[in-house]
């Protein structure tokens, strides 16, 4: 499986990913920091990768619900007392 790890996410991400055995590469390796949303997508269908982001906004972007490229986003442990928002 390959990865694009988003600009939003260490690139240790990738280094982790790749120590596993797998094909990841980061936006800011391929220098497409600043890139819109449905252009990277487009560019993920297009490498064939997974895209790993911590951008929530993308589970709620209707031109991605029939999107091709499988992404996950990443969360971080929310503090003591916080809800997680839907």
């Amino acid at each position: 499986m390959k990865f694009k790890i988003d600009e939003n996410l260490p690139a240790d991400v990738a280094e982790i990913l790749e120590q596993s055995g797998y094909d990841a590469v980061t936006v800011l390796d391929q220098q497409l920091v600043g890139m819109g949303d449905l252009e990277l997508v487009s560019l993920c269908c297009k490498e064939d990768r997974a895209l790993i982001t911590l951008d929530t906004d993308l589970r709620r972007h209707p031109d991605l619900s029939t999107a091709r490229v499988p992404w996950s986003y990443c969360a971080a442990p929310l503090p003591p007392g916080q809800t997680p928002r839907p």
